[in-house]
């Protein structure tokens, strides 16, 4: 031990015994101990710890260090290892000093601390200012600063010189344990650190149940400790694999050169001795592990050259040197100079470390359970509950994000993390009580050292901005541009949220009616579950009436995935459809505006075609007529053109005034994001409006030609552009494949095409433009009329701007095309009276128009004289259709969507998803003509029908209900009864028009049907099948034994019951169409089909019994489910960023 100086007689220095903590003969720790002798301040005692299980450290190498002691025990951080080699070696001291074998302190370092403890009575922990064992200069830690959840925020940036600019730090939240000082007392008192911690967790927790306790925690800036953090970045590790490999080299040359020297040695030339070229490793015990063959052949090198005179005064100057070698004492205690650690003589092996990668994924496993564990410790006793439930979800969706991003180690090790909490929950609430016990002021006090997890975000934030712009153009942009740019950056973002405000609280202020429901118009709701809602999508059943079969429409695939995360947590479909169209005019304007990068960067133009394109007059019309399909084609269209342009390299890029001219600044996305987004947006696109495929595939083509035109490119790259492209459409087409095939079976492509999905009947266009003309009557109508005229006019004008001609020419033929493609489609008179829905053909037309205007205006720079004018026209622009949008909202009372539910009473929708599976028939009249329909769902369903069935006219649909209608007028009430049980109509609704006929009188003077409820608008009757003789069932599946039935209970397209035997043949009757898809088992065996009537049956043979199902097949349906999974996880795999797989050597 290094020897105190002479010090007065009244004045005894505290004493303190030191841990060196250690895992064996480690590369640090003779350096480290080299540094602890060369203490100014005297040492009690010294122990070092080695917790290594096959430790290759022997007391007899540490002889050199003496005095000092030698521990082996078993630990599992740094505390429990302090506890178990301070039980052997118990002293009673003032002061614990922990360090590590790698954190060699400089001579005044444990002066300073002890000296901060004279200074303060309250003082329980010190920690020195860390710098980088390597590079000395640079910082290591200052402290430790992190939030109440345990997240940390580094101060200072990676590579910071220490510049004493952080000295004025004094209280913190806690230290490292590298170089902790502590009283001895406090120790005890606190039971050291929490075993259930890690090394990299520990000094955060006890700093934290010091502070509770009532002590400070300080930092000594004064005090310099230099730590190499081989356990954050795996250096030890590293260095050893380097070591060996290096010392395995030395040998092969050595014994290559021995055999050389053997046989062929060179005359007339001394062979030098190994001893005497090479020191001796075991008189210099702290050159293990660096290589100095370099060194030799270098110094061999230079004698060669050498003249005879320089040999012989070499050689007198090397005797000199072993001469003086000769004469020092070789004391293994006498102290060191004062002089820092990185220029000790030998040279650490640390400029070996300085090669290796930092990374701190080597240790990412054990800092994130320490993390999960020190929550657990610290979170208040009131939250604890909640956090520990929404543990396990939130382990596992930061597991599936690391899985996606193939990374499945980083996922082993969330999941991992999350467990080892769970598996010790009885510790750690053992833990918290005597946390509880030991705390002497309120957690309030530590929020003033506690940083705010703000700020722990924000700088995230930067260290993402920092690591994207790496490697990037940005850089090279010069300080004006660069300056530019962030101004236009900003001032994109503050736009950004003016524009999410305003179309937010226009979605809100202008739908606020529907919020609790709606009906009416062109609306159509989902099945009532999730479950009903996949059943009926995947089969090709439409429950229109009795049953038909057909496959859904196109739709019903995308709106399947959309609805599938809100099922998780029991959201009903209809209810994510409403708020889609709720909140439809907030997700127009934001989708065109984040579109807009890909023509423009001009931020006014930008929000011009925002607003032109979120405040249209079609799309507002069909918001307010409630056609779904259309308004969600509208919302993804731009979406679908940003991937496309911005696939093939066609974006605009920054435009900026550099001091030596214009510089460019493109930046760089992922072209499988964009492809990935793009495929998926065009499914939805082209699943409402499926002729927009060929419009997509035009664009696709148009692009393709245009990026080769543009960069010349080679016919392999440009069939590569191409082929990417195209993958781009396939999503879409493997949406469309299975019903465009369907159609090109049953004649209707012209129908499947063209028409809007949707429950109700399209309409003409003379009636669209006479309801577009109801909806918008008055001030809505003119001002979005000049805000249309507004935008052609800007697109004309842009083909004289003479910026991007080429570009704009082309947009503006794509506008014509489409137009011509949207006239012919609108045209389509599909079925009669039945023309498609406007909006589709519209968007076409106003993407291109104001395409080409951005195109044509985004470098327009006008001369001084022109720039009011020009500013005038860009705000009054943008002013219109503000104004549209503004006046849009203004409560109209002849809107066809209706505020409020739809008449099908609570009763109906109780009844229609039991297991009876009943349904509802309603009865209206529209001037002297009667309308039946029945209903399965709350409302006119949107899978009940098809195009195929919306194509045909009333007449050519078979609809056994209307019989029903029938036999009631006629008077027969038994008659019309019997048609309600045998179609599973339990309950009537009846609008007021039909009450006047007295349809209503009809139905109170018969004794099957008795009243449920009515109001002013309709009234409802409930079927009493007790009144038959014998009792009946109104039930969709039933089994009928001569004149006694049972019900069987059933889902939307399926029923399972076990069934007895018995002796009687038994009539299974279902309450829908004849179809040989139609299938029923018992105990796997088929069931004869038949018909009765317009009835599906099955006859039950005498005598089985077993497991009754039945269910519809549909062909190739899995084959059909599996395809969509596969092209559709592919393309949102494209749009997750994928990190690339680390390879660990």
């Amino acid at each position: 031990m290094a020897s105190a100086s002479e010090t007065s007689a009244s004045y005894h220095h505290p004493s303190v015994q030191v841990f060196i903590a250690t895992q064996g003969l480690t590369p640090y720790l003779k350096q480290t101990l080299n540094a602890l002798r060369a203490s100014r301040h005297p040492i009690t005692s010294l122990v070092v710890v080695d917790t290594a299980a096959d430790s290759s450290l022997t007391p007899a190498q540490l002889r050199p260090y003496a005095p000092l002691h030698y521990s082996q025990v078993k630990a599992q951080n740094l505390g429990q290892a302090v506890n178990a080699a301070r039980a052997s070696n118990l002293e009673a001291v003032d002061y614990l000093w922990l360090l590590h074998d790698d954190s060699a302190p400089d001579p005044a370092c444990l002066g300073e601390l002890i000296q901060a403890f004279e200074n303060s009575t309250t003082l329980g922990i010190a920690g020195p200012k860390a710098l980088d064992w390597d590079k000395p200069e640079t910082l290591a830690s200052v402290g430790i600063h992190a939030t109440r959840g345990g997240q940390r925020l580094t101060l200072f940036d990676p590579g910071e010189v220490d510049q004493g600019q952080y000295d004025g730090i004094s209280d913190v939240l806690a230290v490292g344990t590298a170089g902790l000082l502590i009283k001895a007392q406090l120790w005890d008192r606190l039971r050291g650190t929490s075993p259930l911690l890690g090394l990299f967790t520990e000094g955060l927790e006890l700093g934290r149940r010091a502070r509770l306790a009532g002590y400070r925690v300080c930092l000594v800036p004064a005090a310099r400790i230099y730590h190499a953090q081989a356990g954050l970045y795996g250096l030890r590790e590293y260095l050893e694999d380097q070591t060996s490999a290096g010392q395995g080299t030395d040998k092969k040359n050595e014994n290559t050169e021995g055999k050389k020297s053997e046989k062929s040695p060179e005359v007339g030339k001394p062979v030098a001795r190994p001893a005497e070229q090479l020191p001796d490793r075991k008189e210099n015990p702290l050159a293990e592990g660096t290589s100095s063959s370099p060194k030799v052949e270098s110094q061999v090198d230079k004698q060669k050259e050498q003249s005879p005179e320089e040999e012989e005064t070499a050689a007198g100057d090397n005797m000199r040197l072993e001469t003086e070698e000769e004469r020092q004492p070789e004391d293994p205690d006498a102290p060191v100079p004062h002089q820092p650690v990185y220029v000790y003589d030998p040279v650490p092996v640390t400029p070996l470390a300085a090669k290796a990668p930092r990374e701190k994924e080597k240790s990412g496993a054990a800092r994130r359970a320490d993390s999960y564990t020190y929550r657990a410790l610290t979170i208040s006793s009131l939250l604890l509950p909640l956090w520990l439930l929404l543990l396990p979800l939130k382990s596992l969706l930061v597991a599936l994000y690391w899985v996606v991003r193939s990374e499945g180690e980083r996922a082993a090790v969330e999941i991992n993390a999350a467990s080892r909490v769970w598996g010790s929950l009885g510790k750690i609430l053992a833990a918290r009580r005597i946390q509880r016990r030991q705390s002497q002021v309120s957690r309030r006090e530590l929020a003033r050292l506690e940083v705010p997890a703000g700020r722990v975000r924000e700088n995230r934030r930067l260290i993402r901005r920092v690591d994207r712009e790496s490697g990037q153009d940005v850089l090279k942009l010069g300080m004006v541009a660069k300056s530019q740019l962030d101004n236009i950056t900003w001032h994109a973002q503050i736009i950004a949220w003016l524009l999410a405000l305003f179309f937010l609280f226009i979605s809100f202020f202008g739908m606020r009616d529907f919020l609790g429901g709606m009906h009416g118009g062109f609306w159509s709701v989902l099945p009532g579950s999730w479950h009903d809602f996949w059943i009926l999508a995947t089969n090709s059943w439409r429950t229109f009436s009795t049953g038909v079969s057909g496959l859904p429409d196109p739709i019903a695939y995308p709106l399947l995935a959309i609805t599938a995360p809100f099922a998780i947590f029991g959201i009903a479909p209809t209810t994510v459809l409403r708020w889609l169209l709720i909140l439809s005019p907030l997700g127009a304007g934001m989708g065109a505006w984040l579109a807009t990068v890909a023509f423009t960067r001009v931020n006014a133009v930008r929000a011009l075609i925002a607003l032109s394109w979120g405040g249209a007059l079609p799309f507002l019309v069909s918001v307010q007529a409630g056609n779904i399909s259309a308004v969600l084609s509208y919302i993804f269209l731009p979406l679908a053109v940003w991937g496309i342009v911005s696939f093939f390299d066609l974006r605009r890029p920054y435009l900026l005034a550099g001091v030596m001219g214009t510089e460019t600044y493109q930046p760089n996305y992922s072209r499988s994001t964009t492809a990935g987004v793009g495929a998926l947006c065009l499914v939805v696109v082209s699943a409402a409006a499926p002729w927009l495929w060929l419009v997509a595939l035009v664009f696709v083509l148009v692009c393709a030609v245009s990026i080769t035109v543009k960069k010349h490119l080679p016919w392999r790259q440009a069939c590569s552009y191409l082929g990417g492209g195209l993958a781009i459409l396939v999503p879409a087409l493997v949406t469309l494949l299975p019903s465009f095939v369907w159609a090109l079976r049953t004649q209707s492509l012209r129908a499947y095409l063209f028409l809007t999905p949707s429950a109700t009947t399209p309409l003409t266009m003379r009636s669209q433009l006479q309801l577009w003309g109801q909806t918008l009557s008055g001030v809505p109508l003119y001002l979005g009329i000049a805000a249309l005229a507004g935008v052609l006019l800007a697109a004309a004008g842009a083909l004289f701007t003479g910026r991007e001609l080429l570009a704009t020419r082309i947009a503006w033929l794509f506008t014509l095309v489409s137009a011509l493609i949207g006239a012919f489609a609108v045209t389509q008179t599909v079925a009669p009276g039945q023309s498609p829905w406007l909006l589709s053909a519209f968007s076409v037309v106003l993407m291109g128009l104001l395409g080409a205007t951005s195109l044509g205006w985004s470098a327009v720079r006008p001369p001084k004289r022109l720039r009011y004018l020009l500013g005038s026209l860009v705000t009054v622009a943008l002013l219109l259709p503000l104004a549209t949008t503004a006046t849009w909202t203004v409560p109209a009372a002849n809107i066809p969507l209706q505020a409020g539910s739809d008449r099908a009473p609570v009763a109906f929708s109780i009844l229609s998803s039991s297991e009876k599976r009943t349904r509802m028939l309603l009865i209206d009249r529209e001037g002297d003509r009667y309308q039946v329909a029945m209903r399965r769902d709350a409302g006119p369903g949107l899978l009940a029908t098809n195009w195929q069935i919306r194509a045909k006219s009333t007449g050519k649909i078979s609809a056994p209900e209307s019989g029903v209608l029938v036999a009631l007028i006629a008077g027969n009430d038994r008659q019309a009864a019997t048609k309600c049980a045998d179609l599973a109509v339990e309950q009537l609704l009846l609008t007021k028009q039909t009450g006047v006929d007295g349809l209503g009188a009809k139905l109170s003077a018969s004794s099957y049907f008795h009243p449920v409820s009515s109001n002013d608008d309709y009234s409802v009757w409930r079927l009493d099948t007790s009144k038959f003789t014998p009792a009946r069932s109104a039930a969709r599946v039933l089994i009928s034994t001569g004149k006694r039935q049972e019900t069987v209970p059933s889902g939307v397209l399926s029923a399972e019951k076990p069934l007895a035997a018995s002796a009687k043949e038994r009539q299974l009757l279902l309450a829908e169409s004849v179809s040989p898809a139609w299938k029923a088992q018992i105990a796997d065996r088929d069931l004869q089909s038949r018909s009765q009537g317009e009835r599906q049956s099955f006859t039950i043979p005498a005598g089985v019994s077993g497991n009754l199902q039945v269910y519809f097949a549909t062909p190739g349906r899995y084959l059909v489910i599996a395809g969509f999974l596969l092209v559709y996880l592919s393309a949102a795999a494209a749009c997750l960023p994928l990190g690339n797989r680390r390879k660990h050597k």
